[in-house]
């Protein structure tokens, strides 16, 4: 099993990243407004808002979320961290999401 989904399955996994904390708290609090199968968009609450802005989401976007996007959207992953006001740099990729602006 990949640590994707080792995480998503909520297996024990050991870190791999500085900030593996924050990526878990973030998965953890705002898994509600990122899954695939959720509303387009939800405005992302505070403590959701909050490991946004801790969390390496490059890191995140590069290893939990697969181009197929089986668990996570890339779309809104990037609509959640701009909301949250750490938006992605302009042409940096989520997934199979290209950042625009």
């Amino acid at each position: 099993m990949s640590l994707k989904n080792e995480i998503a399955f909520g297996k024990e996994v050991l870190p791999s990243h500085p900030n593996y904390c924050d990526i878990l708290q973030f998965i953890k609090h705002c898994s509600v407004y990122i899954q695939r199968f959720s509303p387009r968009f939800r405005k992302p609450n505070e403590k959701c808002c909050v490991y946004a802005r801790k969390a390496d989401l490059i890191y995140f976007c590069k290893y939990f979320v697969t181009e197929k996007e089986q668990i996570y959207s890339s779309a809104k992953v990037v609509d959640s961290a701009t909301h949250c006001g750490k938006p992605f740099p302009k042409n940096s990729k989520c997934g199979n999401y290209t950042v625009h602006s």
